[in-house]
């Protein structure tokens, strides 16, 4: 057991501790950055307004002790707690923040006593190797802004640099050894993709580890079959070892991950081996499949960043559909495309949607997850009231025991009613969809996550996840937001004609 208990705590100034360069918070960069433009960083991607302004409301607690450690040029970094000092920072000196949110932390700088933040209590860690297990054990809890999977493969990097194996990372730490071998691999391969050559747009995509979708690229490196494909294994260490022509590969991976940046696949379309395996066949040219491999494997650096092969290429091999398919339309900033119509005859469902339609999804994910989950509430047992698929549900409900009156349906029991419900006029694709998530063959979208968005304080909206959502329900609110057409009503035996004498 290690023993923390000698580590000293004491009281330091905020203006005398420095951001960490090696946060793993923070994407690689060529040049050493100056602690302003680390502040920066941490302003535009780690939602340190939010945190500055929680402080401002309720103080800095003090149990919230940041762990530093002292370096031999004289200067104490903070190795845990880089956001919580950027928002005291700025607190103290608004100046130091990006010109556009200067005025917004001088706000909340007026409404504090400044005195009661100069000073922050600190845990002295001997050295940086000390405070790596807490470090990571720290970022898997809910109540902290969570290590995406590039800034976890650029901790473990960083500790093999340093002398560790995968077994002792493993030990370390309590991970499993083929989990450290997989981040090693995805940051040696994350690097590899942000060398070779890219449109100019497509590589601002991917070296912004905040906007390209590492997990993705992480599953398709970890299939093997994928592996063999692209003709790559990897050392012990994580150091991708390709028995392809060297500029074959990186035209054929160039493809894979302009696909990924461009969202052209995504992790619906990549759910299984198989798609994983015709998406890289159709990326990996025919003849570098059947070509001898060259007389000496090509080992790509993990400590330097490749250079790609000249001449340069701007157009990068790209998956070949098996027939031609039209492009798929830019994503909608809103989660409603203009396209989807609402003419319901209820009043509330109208208003819900329409304030759906209006906001953007990835300014307002929280919101745009309420809203989404009142719209498919509401919408749902509106058009199943009209249509006459409630009275079932609560007949049965009542058989087993006395609901009451006024008891209706939840949304999941709504949504597996009409799932069982052939009747329903669903088209095949959108059937499909609404099965995987009720029956759980979709883990990554479940009735779970409606519930978690509305009712669970820890769960973190994604406007990725919100995407995916849509996607499984736009064919069931394409119904729903209008009402039962008269086939779909229910139908009513006849009144009876009155007798003539």
């Amino acid at each position: 057991m290690k023993d923390y208990s000698a580590w000293k705590e004491k009281s330091v100034a905020v203006t005398s501790l420095q951001l960490d360069p090696s946060n793993p918070r923070l994407p690689p960069s060529a040049k050493v950055r100056t602690q302003r433009e680390l502040i920066h960083e941490l302003v535009h991607s780690e939602n340190v307004v939010q945190l500055a302004k929680e402080i401002a409301e309720q103080g800095f607690w003090p149990v919230d002790k940041l762990i530093v450690f002292e370096d031999g040029d004289g200067k104490t970094y903070a190795l845990e707690g880089n956001r919580r000092l950027t928002a005291l920072k700025l607190l103290l000196n608004p100046d130091l923040a990006p010109g556009t949110l200067q005025r917004r932390f001088k706000n909340f700088q007026a409404n504090i006593d400044t005195d009661k933040l100069k000073r922050v209590p600190v845990l002295l860690a001997p050295t940086r190797e000390a405070a790596n297990s807490i470090l990571l054990r720290k970022h898997t809890l809910p109540n902290t802004q969570p290590w995406g999977v590039l800034m976890q493969a650029r901790f473990y990097r960083r500790l093999v640099r340093d002398g560790m194996s995968v077994e002792d990372l493993s030990r370390e730490y309590g991970v499993s050894a083929s989990e450290v071998s997989s981040s090693l691999r995805l940051d040696a391969m994350y690097a590899i993709a942000c060398s070779v050559q890219l449109p100019d747009d497509i590589r601002a995509i991917v070296q912004n580890s905040r906007l390209f979708n590492a997990s993705l690229l992480e599953r398709i490196i970890d299939t093997p079959k994928a592996r063999e494909l692209l003709r790559i294994e990897f050392d012990a260490l994580g150091a991708p070892i390709v028995a392809m022509e060297k500029i074959a590969f990186e035209r054929a991976y160039a493809g894979i991950i302009s696909a990924i940046a461009t969202k052209e696949v995504d992790t619906r379309e990549l759910n299984s081996a198989t798609q994983i395996v015709d998406f890289v066949r159709n990326c990996v040219p025919v003849a570098s499949t059947s070509s001898p491999e060259p007389s000496s494997p090509h080992v790509f650096s993990i400590d330097e960043p490749t250079e790609a092969s000249s001449p340069p290429d701007p157009t990068p091999a790209k998956p070949t559909p098996k027939q031609p398919s039209p492009k798929k339309p830019p994503s909608s900033a809103t989660l409603v495309p203009k396209s989807v119509t609402c003419t319901a005859s209820n009043a509330r469902i109208k208003e819900v949607f329409a304030e759906l339609k209006r906001i953007r999804v990835d300014d307002f994910p929280n919101a745009t997850g309420l809203l989404l989950r009142a719209l498919l509430d509401l919408s749902l047992g509106h058009y199943m009231e009209k249509s006459g698929k409630i009275e079932p549900i609560v007949r049965k409900a009542n058989e087993k025991s006395d609901k009451g009156e006024k008891w209706f349906p939840t949304l999941n029991q709504m949504l597996t009613a009409v799932n069982i419900d052939r009747s329903i006029p669903l088209s095949p694709q959108a059937r499909k969809k609404l099965d995987r998530m009720v029956s759980g063959k979709d883990s990554s979208y479940t009735p779970d996550l409606l519930d978690a968005m509305a009712h669970n304080r820890f769960e973190l909206v994604k406007s990725r996840d919100l995407r995916g959502l849509w996607d499984v329900f736009e064919g069931l609110l394409q119904l729903t937001l209008h009402d039962p057409t008269p086939a779909e009503e229910p139908t009513r035996p006849p009144t009876p004609k009155p007798r003539t004498k």
